[in-house]
């Protein structure tokens, strides 16, 4: 199962940061390339297809998961289940480090109300695609860290395609 799809300023930094680096270096690996990537601030513009509507977003960080967690660590949609065959979708227009840690709280909790930067939703189907014909203005993904496909990308979510065995909770 996938869990995250990047696209963005973490799949750029990510881009060129190789399997033996990773191993070697742990999160050290992608300091590299963080510098070079956040200084020319890219924004990519895409098209996004889904629940029957089409939007044109300008985005720094495009994040799609399918659970509450990320890493291991809670993310954006609490109320996430594994089996509601939903996808998250995030776009962040800006990234602005001091308004991203003053609404950490609410983002972990999944209240989007006060951060005007994110575009949120929920979908069980999507498309994503470039509005730009340069290859270098393509941009590429990540799925759950390792890399993937440039745009044009076409998600779709199986509901109960798979059954998994949990223990009890006790």
């Amino acid at each position: 199962m996938t869990s995250s799809l990047t696209l963005g300023i973490l799949a750029d930094i990510a881009q060129n940061v190789s399997g033996s680096e990773k191993k070697k270096f742990g999160p050290l690996a992608y300091l590299k390339d963080a510098y070079k990537v956040i200084r020319y601030n890219k924004t990519y513009r895409i098209k996004v297809k889904y629940n029957g509507k089409t939007k044109s977003l300008r985005t720094k960080l495009l994040l799609i998961t399918m659970t509450d967690t990320i890493g291991g660590m809670q993310a954006l949609a609490p109320k996430a289940k594994v089996d509601d065959g939903l996808i998250r979708v995030y776009s962040l227009k800006e990234i602005n480090l001091f308004n991203i840690l003053f609404h950490l709280n609410k983002l972990r909790r999944g209240k989007f109300d006060d951060f005007l930067e994110m575009t949120h939703f929920d979908t069980d189907h999507l498309e994503i695609l470039t509005h730009s014909k340069k290859k270098k203005d393509n941009p590429y993904s990540r799925i759950d860290g390792d890399k993937s496909d440039p745009l044009p990308l076409d998600i779709k979510v199986y509901r109960k395609a798979l059954t998994t065995l949990v223990p009890k909770s006790e």
